[in-house]
């Protein structure tokens, strides 16, 4: 942990196949591990609402390309919509961590992301998005492919 420390404040750390010249250096951010937590990737894109869960690969769900199509609860939904609400984001990804008794913790905000398919959520096997509806507090599932062109029509 000293070395990988030490690396961070001298020439930086380059992430896999990312340029030398964009490195991370001069900070370090640790995290709590929370083995028994699984881990939810929400979108918002304006009124569009896309979810799915990250998988584990060995011990983490950061970086392991594995993705669960399952419908995203609507509590976490709410939770989503209230954090963007109140941080006037219309344009977010949002990686949080759901604990064994059901607390939500954000784990990333990141305002600059892009879909790499054409679709970013499945219900039932069917491709589409949520909207919120203010006047009945309540979500509503539009079927369809919404993020062709990276999502850039949102």
């Amino acid at each position: 942990l000293l070395r990988h420390v030490r690396r961070c404040f001298n020439k930086g750390i380059v992430h896999g196949d990312g340029d030398p010249r964009d490195r991370d250096q001069g900070c370090v951010l640790f995290q709590e591990y929370l083995a028994d937590a699984s881990e939810w990737r929400i979108i918002r894109l304006g009124k569009s609402y896309f979810g799915h869960q990250k998988l584990k690969k060995g011990q983490f769900h950061s970086g392991s390309g594995k993705v669960g199509w399952y419908d995203p609860p609507k509590k976490l939904l709410n939770f989503v919509y209230e954090v963007t609400e109140k941080g006037n984001f219309t344009s977010m990804d949002i990686d949080i961590f759901e604990t064994r008794d059901g607390r939500y913790l954000v784990n990333e905000l990141q305002s600059m992301f892009g879909s790499y398919l054409d679709y970013q959520m499945l219900v039932d096997g069917r491709p589409g998005r949520y909207i919120y509806k203010p006047s009945t507090a309540g979500w509503i599932f539009e079927e369809g492919i919404f993020c062709r062109s990276n999502a850039k029509r949102l």
